[in-house]
């Protein structure tokens, strides 16, 4: 796959597992409505995204999911995890 391609998902999925005895379950449904400008989206090389660590400690949640979301080379994904 070269540099100016990516993936989608066509459908949602639901997946959970266990960590260290706290479940969590992640929700992740296809999008393919542009997001207009709002500050609180945060935009790079023409890409739209935006992750937060909601109430958990910075830096635990939010970015490992959404780095987990960019190795797989994913586009046009809303993934929430609960």
């Amino acid at each position: 796959m070269d540099k100016d391609s990516y993936l989608i998902i066509v459908s949602p999925v639901r997946h959970s597992i266990e960590v260290s005895n706290s479940n969590f379950i992640a929700s992740a449904f296809p999008v393919s409505i542009k997001i207009g400008v709002n500050p609180d989206f945060i935009g790079v090389n023409g890409e739209v995204f935006r992750y937060s660590d909601d109430a958990e400690p910075s830096g635990t949640a939010g970015i490992k999911i959404f780095s987990a979301i960019q190795s797989k080379n994913l586009s046009d994904i809303l993934v929430v995890v609960t």
